[in-house]
């Protein structure tokens, strides 16, 4: 998985040393709040009816998660290649609100569920294969 943040591109795993490190800085459970945005997420594109209303998702995701604890969840699932400072920033300058339509310069809040909706998916595959590899061992 990859998600951009402010221009730059970075690499996306979850692991259990990105789960430590993640309650060890804010005091929350990684994939509780990873499910949680992506619940939010899925949540409001239901109820837009076709719409996008980008303001009532970032509201909502920032209203779940601050800016800090979103730095700290990009560096903990970037397995810490960058240091933490650097995500801080760029959670800050990507900001909060949508102005920009580029999809390479997100506000944070956006980039946080797109990388909670694209983990979801990943794990839900990687679910569906092991059960696929397990049946075909039982046949």
């Amino acid at each position: 998985m990859q998600f951009y943040l402010y221009y730059k591109s970075y690499d996306a795993e979850v692991t259990i040393g990105g789960i430590r490190k993640y309650q060890e800085l804010t005091k929350r459970c990684l994939m509780r709040d990873l499910n949680r945005l992506s619940d939010i997420q899925q949540q409001l594109v239901a109820m837009e009816n076709g719409e996008p209303n980008l303001a009532i998702r970032c509201t909502a995701i920032a209203e779940f998660m601050d800016m800090l604890t979103a730095s700290a969840l990009f560096y903990c699932c970037n397995g810490f290649a960058m240091p933490l400072s650097e995500f801080e920033d760029a959670v800050l300058r990507a900001g909060s609100r949508a102005a920009r339509d580029d999809p390479n310069c997100l506000p944070w809040q956006l980039v946080a569920a797109g990388l909670a909706v694209d983990y979801d998916a990943s794990f839900l595959d990687l679910v569906e294969d092991e059960g696929k590899k397990k049946a075909a061992t039982d046949d």
